[in-house]
This record gives structure tokens, sequence and C-alpha cells, in this order.
């Protein structure tokens, strides 16, 4: 075979540098003429977002059994309509009583007991009740390593006494192998903790791992530190409380709301944000919780009436008694007040009008 000839080489250069200056200037050529168009960043960012949630998410996830947070506004949120089992979900708490624990919690009861959630949308209009499709027959257990978990609390929001595992953990590492190894088992209905400290990265995907494993839920209740570290958790949500006094709602409100009409009536008002749920964007919604532990969505607009500041309103001095309410310790509390003096005084007053009769 004839050996191809090679450039001819100029003084002082050598015929593979003509080559590669060649090569070099063809490729470039080609480059420029062939250069693609920028991408801009938000292409750029949800193409990550979609790639780093199909690692650290598994396709057999899909087929897991949902169930409610206990919100039907907080469900609209998430993809699906709602929790998965194998999920670890995250309660960031804004301040002490904050309230995150207990919506932690009653998202552990829907695991486990179907109930119909009457809750009212305020802002959409949504008043359709909604049955929990799934409920688990083992227990919960709650890793409580600040050892201030009380049954109380738990039994309010309708879990039964004996579905309540409580680990007392004294270290780090035993509340985190207590967490693992229960999310490890299917026969678990649901894993509440509250942790005074944050997970690492190691750690963090450790669980993940074991819920996805096991299909066993994770309800965890973080510190307000949290809330600016990365997450494996499938649904990360902030939880704050608002000062509200729940009288200063008129009664048009509190039907619109689901909520009962006649005082008295203790609320605590929370506000809660949705910072990461896998394909959905950041929300926001004001929930009020009543004393038999339901959930109900009140509007912007009720919020903000219940903050607003009630104007003193005079009053005459006949009809004082009319704005000025008696406590009825007070009134059970005064000798003049009870059953055997009111009794003795109507006895005078009749006989009296019996004598006057009779004269």
């Amino acid at each position: 075979m004839a050996a191809e000839a090679l450039p001819t080489k100029g003084p002082g250069q050598c015929p593979v540098d003509s080559v590669v200056e060649n090569s070099t200037e063809d490729s470039s050529s080609e480059s420029s003429s062939s250069a693609a168009p920028l991408i801009s960043r938000e292409s750029l960012m949800a193409d990550l977002r979609g790639r780093a949630a199909a690692i650290s998410s598994s396709p057999a996830m899909d087929s897991a059994e949902q169930f409610s947070t206990g919100s039907p506004t907080v469900d609209s949120w998430l993809p699906g309509g709602g929790l998965k089992r194998g999920w670890i979900c995250e309660w960031v708490a804004g301040h002490d009583a904050s309230g995150a624990s207990t919506l932690a919690m009653l998202a552990a009861a829907s695991t486990i007991k179907p109930a119909r959630d009457t809750e009212r949308d305020v802002v959409s209009g949504a008043g359709a009740p909604k049955d929990v499709a799934f409920a688990h027959s083992g227990p919960i257990i709650v890793v409580d390593p600040t050892a201030t978990f009380h049954a109380s609390a738990a039994i309010a929001c309708g879990i039964s006494p004996q579905r309540i595992v409580v680990c007392r953990c004294r270290t780090r590492a035993d509340a985190v192998w207590a967490m693992d190894q229960s999310l490890r088992c299917s026969s678990v209905a649901a894993v509440w903790a509250t942790l005074p400290w944050n997970l690492n990265d190691r750690d963090a995907r450790r669980l993940q791992l074991a819920a996805e494993a096991g299909r066993t839920p994770g309800l965890f209740v973080l510190q307000r530190s949290a809330r600016v570290r990365p997450s494996f958790a499938a649904v990360r949500l902030h939880v704050a409380s608002v000062a509200a006094d729940a009288s200063r709602l008129s009664a048009d409100q509190r039907v619109a709301a689901g909520l009962p009409v006649r005082p008295p009536l203790d609320l605590r008002v929370l506000r809660v944000s949705l910072d990461r749920a896998r394909g959905q964007r950041q929300n926001e919604a004001y929930l009020a919780i009543t004393p038999n532990a339901r959930l109900h969505t009140l509007s912007s607009a009720a919020v903000a009436h219940l903050q607003t500041p009630q104007r003193n309103i005079q009053t005459p001095a006949g009809s004082r008694h009319e704005a000025v309410a008696v406590p009825l310790v007070a009134r059970l509390a005064d000798p003049a007040s009870t059953h055997r003096d009111r009794d003795a005084g109507t006895g005078r007053v009749a006989t009296a009008n019996t004598e006057r009769r009779v004269g």
C-alpha cells in the first residue's frame, strides 16, 4: 500500500505540528458555526431538580399507599393528593409551641384510623368530605430523645394508647438507630419523632432508604435551624402559630370555615408553609385547630380580621350589665346567689303577697 504523503513542512516546523494546527482550525470553525443557544437559568434549574428527584427517589414508591395529612388543603399541595407510605415528611417548628408536633401527630393518626374529614376550604371553596383510603393495623413508634412526649396529646388526636410505643433514647446514635429499625419494619404504622438536633446527610439518607424499604412513613418534627439545611425528605412543612382571637369571627365566617357558631371557641391558628415537595411549588395556608383536634382552613381575610385590634365601644351606664360577663365561679362562690337564699326570698315574697290579699 502507498504511504499517505504528509504535508510539506516549513522552515522550523514539524509535519505533525501542521496537522494539529489544521485540525484545530477545522474544529474551531465547526464549533463556531454550530454553536448551541444558551440554556436559561430556569430551564437548567428545572432539569437539575428533575434529575435530583430521580436519583433520590425510588420508582417503586409510585405504587405506595397514600394517607392524609389531616388537612385537605395541605393534601392538595402534594403530588397525588396526600402523603405516601415510605416517605419522610418533616415539620419544621418556627418556635416553641408552634403546633408542628400536633400536625405531625394528626398525620400519624390518619394512618391508623379511617375517618371522614369535613374541613371546608375557604380559599378554594372545596367542602366535599374526603375518605382516608388506607388504615394500618400496626402501632405508632414514638422516638422521644427529649422526653417531652405526653400520651394525652396523641389520644386527643384520635390515637388509642394501645397503639403507641414510646422509645426513650438517651443518645443521638440510639435515636437514629431506633428510627432506622422502626422504619424498616412494615408492621409499623408510622414513626413519629421530635428531634432536638439536625440530621446530617448520612443519617438523613439512611432514614430515607429505611422508610422506602419498609414502606413506613417517617413523621419528624425538627427545630427552626433545620429549615435552611438540605433534606432528603419528600415533604417539608414550616409551621408557626398566629396570635388570634377566635371570638372576633362573625357567624358567617365560622359557617364558611366549618366551625361551631356558638362560643366559647378555643382555637389555635397556625400558618403552614410548604417548603419542599417533589414537583410542587411553595404554598401557604392558615389552619385552625379546634379543641377536638379538627383542622379547618381559614382565609387570609379572616385571619387578618382576627388580628385586627378591637375598638373600645362606650356603653351607657344603664346597659353596662349587657357588656360585662359575670364569671360562673364568682356566681357559685357568692353566698347571696345560692338556691337556698333565692328560694327563701321567693317564699317571703309569696307570703307577703298572700297576707296582702287576705287583708
